[in-house]
């Protein structure tokens, strides 16, 4: 995911710097027709009633639960936000709908900015 971030010194640090604040910072917009696959360079370790994430490059540790770790397993950019959703709230029909979508959003979103998962490019997504 290439972002432009204007760097008012020409300093490779400071921008290097400006870069991962605004990759912080920024919230990311994931629609239900994205496909998401998990980062290749994340390392995920299963335990017995979860599982631990981590991003050597940014640090980020992350422990999820089995719910978290079936999501997680089903982002292998095969599947859209809205696939993943619908075999989620196939096995908890009586949680409704509109708050499984919205725990799931939430969770995959966070699982991005914490650079565990990605949007999977596709040819309507690049930039020419």
């Amino acid at each position: 995911m290439g972002i432009e971030v204007y760097c008012p010194i020409n300093h490779p640090l400071i921008c290097k710097e400006l870069r991962s604040l605004k990759l912080r910072y920024m919230k990311i917009i994931l629609k239900n027709n994205d496909y998401l696959m998990q980062d290749l360079e994340s390392i995920f370790r299963k335990e017995e009633d979860g599982a631990f994430l981590f991003d050597p490059k940014s640090g980020n540790l992350k422990y999820i639960n089995c719910m978290g770790v079936n999501i997680y397993q089903l982002c292998s950019g095969n599947r859209s936000v809205a696939d993943i959703t619908s075999l989620i709230a196939e096995n908890y029909r009586d949680i409704p709908e509109k708050q499984i979508k919205e725990d799931i959003k939430n969770f995959l979103q966070d699982l991005i900015e914490m650079r565990f998962l990605k949007k999977k490019e596709t040819r309507q997504s690049k930039v020419f």
